[in-house]
Parts: structure tokens; C-alpha cells; sequence
């Protein structure tokens, strides 16, 4: 495959520093990731990588994070998104989910809680518990998707199809593993970020923003809140 020869020339020119200052080579290494591990299927169940290039996939994911780490990159937390669901692929459902709650509280720490970031650490979620039998916290990370994503009407079907197959066999002494984190301010002007759990005030309509002051919230609700809440 004509990726693996490109990707293998150009990391043997980073590992001899022959590249120019300007390269981000954390993203390069993500790219490299993104493209053997894309995601989700029509189906929105992630797209498991060929068993020969999951061991290329985790050099890359860490050649990305030691990347991140010298070049102290702001967005390094991206990287983690990587981890989760090459630990999903792996069978290590419980490994995701606590890599998952590093993302999502990266996630709405810098970019609120409406970022994209943040459903699609629900969905994964979502399969990790199902996957695990959790029907109860396969339900919740759902109804938290379904509740922050707004989703297509054949998406929700599809996925609620997927939990009913997990009834059956559900273990019923779990507990539901409630999801929260200390996030930004929805005001996007606004960089405050909550110093405790539960600091900021939700919107009473929506429950997904939340801010710092009421005058935040007056702002956001001029400028787009209004028109995202109703949805």
C-alpha cells in the first residue's frame, strides 16, 4: 500500500531530524492514524483496522504523543481520542472509557460542551458498555449522545437497535456511571473554565451549556444559543 511506504520515507526522515522547524510532526503521525483507524461505519459502529497494522497504529499514536509533548501543543489531548478506540479495538472496553473521560473533560475544558469532540466520546462510550453487556450505561452515554449530538432520526434508530441486543444478556448489579466534568464557559468569548465540578450554572432549557455569569449566557443566547436550543 502506497500510505506505508510514504508514511515509513517520512518517518525515517523525522527520526534523523531531517525536517524543517515548521512541521507539525504530532499531526503528521495523527494523519497517519486517522487514515488506518477512520471510525465509524454506515452503521455508526467503529471500523475495526486490519490485525497487521494494529501494531503500527499504536507506534504512531505514541510517536504523536512524544511529539506533542516536546512541542507542548495546546490540542495534545487529541491524541487521546486515538487511544480510546485503539483500545476499544483491542477489547479493552474498560481502558477506553477512562482514556474517553480524559478526552471529554480535555475537550470541554477548552472548547465547550458543544465541540464534536464531545459526542463522539459519547458513541464510543456507548459501545464500550454495550460491548461489556452495561445496558444501563449504554443506555445513559445514548441518551447523553442523542441529547448533545441531535442526531439523525436513522442514526438514533440504528443505535437504539444495537442497546436491544444488549437486554437480553445485560448484568443488572451495575451501577450507572454518571459523566462529569469541569468544563469552559459556553460563552464563546468567555475563557473561563470551572475550577470545581458543577462551578458554572446550565442552561435550564437545554442542560448542555453552561456559564460563568448570566451576562454570558445573555450574550450566547444573542449569538447562536438561541437558535441551537430549540433544535
Amino acid at each position: 500500500m502506497k500510505a506505508f511506504q510514504l508514511y515509513n520515507k517520512a518517518d525515517k526522515l523525522i527520526v534523523r531530524k531531517l525536517y524543517s522547524w515548521s512541521c507539525n510532526i504530532g499531526a503528521f503521525y495523527r494523519s497517519f492514524v486517522n487514515l488506518m483507524q477512520p471510525g465509524f461505519n454506515s452503521d455508526f459502529v467503529p471500523i475495526k483496522p486490519k490485525h497487521e497494522v494494529m501494531a503500527l497504529i499504536e507506534s504512531a499514536i505514541s510517536k504523536a504523543e512524544q511529539a506533542y509533548q516536546a512541542d507542548v501543543e495546546d490540542e495534545a489531548f487529541f491524541i487521546y481520542w486515538d487511544k480510546a478506540l485503539l483500545a476499544y479495538h483491542r477489547g479493552s472496553y474498560d481502558a477506553s472509557i477512562g482514556i474517553l473521560e480524559e478526552y471529554n473533560e480535555g475537550i470541554q475544558r477548552t472548547y465547550g460542551s458543544e465541540h464534536f469532540g464531545v459526542y463522539y466520546a459519547l458513541l464510543l462510550m456507548f459501545h464500550c458498555y454495550k460491548e461489556k453487556n452495561d445496558f444501563k450505561n449504554a443506555k445513559y452515554c445514548l441518551k447523553k449522545f442523542k441529547k448533545h449530538a441531535k442526531p439523525a432520526v436513522e442514526v438514533v434508530r440504528a443505535l437504539e437497535f444495537q442497546l436491544q441486543s444488549v437486554k437480553g444478556s445485560a448484568k443488572n448489579n451495575i451501577k450507572e456511571k454518571k459523566i462529569r466534568t469541569k468544563g469552559r464557559c459556553g460563552n464563546p468569548f468567555c475563557l473561563n473554565v470551572e475550577k470545581r465540578q458543577g462551578q458554572f450554572e446550565f442552561c435550564s432549557a437545554c442542560r448542555i451549556c453552561k456559564y460563568c455569569s448570566r451576562k454570558c449566557q445573555r450574550i450566547h443566547w444573542k449569538n447562536g444559543h438561541k437558535e441551537s436550543c430549540k433544535k
